[in-house]
C-alpha cells in the first residue's frame, strides 16, 4: 500500500477542525488515558480518527453534538468548560469541503471521531499547491 495520503482541503480549516476534535477528546478523557490519532485509506477517501478513551457519546446524541451553543451536559456541576460551537463549526467547515466529520461510540470506553475527504492522487515528483494538505499514513 502507498504510505502518502493526500487531500485537496484548506490546510488552516482541516487544522481548526483536528484541533477542536484533539482538544475536546482530552477534555472528556480521564486524566492519564490515551488520545490516538491515525489516518488512512477508505475506499476513495481519507479517514483521519481519533480516538478517546473518556466516558463515550451515545449514538442517539448525534444531532445534538454537532447543534450550535449545545452542550450536552448543561448543568451547573459539568467538568469542563466551551461555548457548544466548536463541533457545529467543525461541522460546516468538513460540509464545505464536501467532507464528513462523525462519530461512533467505542466496543470498549470512549469515542472515536472522524473526518473523511476524498482522496486524490498525487505524483510523487509534484510540487504542492497552496491549500493541499498533504499527509503521511504511520507505519
Amino acid at each position: 500500500m502507498d504510505p502518502a495520503l493526500f487531500v485537496h482541503a484548506d490546510e488552516d480549516r482541516l487544522e481548526q477542525v483536528l484541533s477542536n476534535i484533539l482538544s475536546n477528546a482530552a477534555k472528556f478523557s480521564s486524566p492519564g488515558e490515551t488520545v490516538s490519532i491515525s489516518a488512512e485509506a477508505v475506499d476513495d477517501d481519507v479517514r483521519i480518527s481519533v480516538v478517546d478513551r473518556g466516558c463515550g457519546l451515545s449514538e442517539d446524541s448525534r444531532q445534538a453534538v454537532f447543534e450550535e451553543f449545545r452542550q450536552l451536559d448543561s448543568s451547573d456541576r459539568r467538568k469542563v468548560g466551551g461555548t457548544g460551537l466548536g463541533m457545529n463549526i467543525s461541522k460546516r467547515i468538513m460540509d464545505a469541503h464536501e467532507g464528513i466529520l462523525d462519530y461512533s461510540k467505542n466496543d470498549g470506553p470512549g469515542t472515536t471521531f472522524f473526518v473523511e475527504l476524498r482522496r486524490v492522487e498525487v505524483p510523487v515528483t509534484s510540487t504542492p499547491e497552496p491549500n493541499v494538505h498533504w499527509m503521511r499514513q504511520s507505519a
